[in-house]
């Protein structure tokens, strides 16, 4: 595939400081049509034992895949464990809090996207806005979302559709591979590794 050279974007205001490492990426434009679903960023972040999150809410639907460490989130007046294999979603309208375990702070992915049909497409996995579950096989979710940063940060020029491709992919597998509440994944990531677990 061919590659370009492409300015460099200035970051978007909702990319935490309270990070020790970060990879994220931005795509500034959009979908094609109204009728379509788009990436507008994503990115992994390795947060700070002080990471504290409270916004009122979001302009865009974002998804976050918790990979490694543990935390809190508050969103819709009810208080979740963040704990390797969640996955959580919020958008515009929907208070949420999350922070991070002092001692062992949050590692974790985002996705953001874009588009008239964005909301539509995460309720049709299962994933409304306010949706907090937890899924199977986080080493391999975690791998999609490797791909995904790999293709945002790339400089193909497809790279918009391939990110849109991977985050499809990445949805269909969510739902796959939800687990039934109270079930623990069978793998946790934690930075540079994997931890079997026992089952709950």
């Amino acid at each position: 595939m061919a590659k370009t050279s492409r300015p460099v974007l200035p970051l978007p205001r909702y990319f935490s400081s309270q990070v020790v490492r970060a990879r994220r990426f931005y795509l500034r434009g959009g979908p094609r049509s109204l009728s379509d679903v788009g990436v507008l960023g994503g990115g992994l972040e390795e947060c700070r034992p002080d990471y504290l999150i409270d916004r009122p809410g979001f302009p865009s639907p974002i998804l976050e895949f918790v990979a490694g460490g543990a935390g809190e989130l508050v969103m819709q007046g009810s208080r979740h464990e963040l704990v390797p294999g969640t996955v959580f979603t919020y958008g515009r309208g929907l208070a949420h809090c999350m922070a991070s375990d002092h001692d062992r702070p949050l590692v974790k992915f985002f996705l953001v996207l874009t588009g008239h049909r964005a909301s539509a497409m995460l309720k049709q996995h299962g994933l409304a806005a306010g949706t907090v579950i937890r899924v199977g096989h986080p080493d391999r979710i975690r791998r999609i979302f490797d791909d995904m940063i790999g293709f945002g940060l790339g400089d193909r020029t497809d790279r918009e559709d391939c990110c849109r491709r991977a985050a499809e992919y990445l949805l269909m597998l969510i739902r796959e591979w939800r687990l039934p509440t109270g079930q623990a994944a069978n793998e946790a990531i934690i930075p540079g590794m994997i931890l079997k677990m026992s089952p709950s």
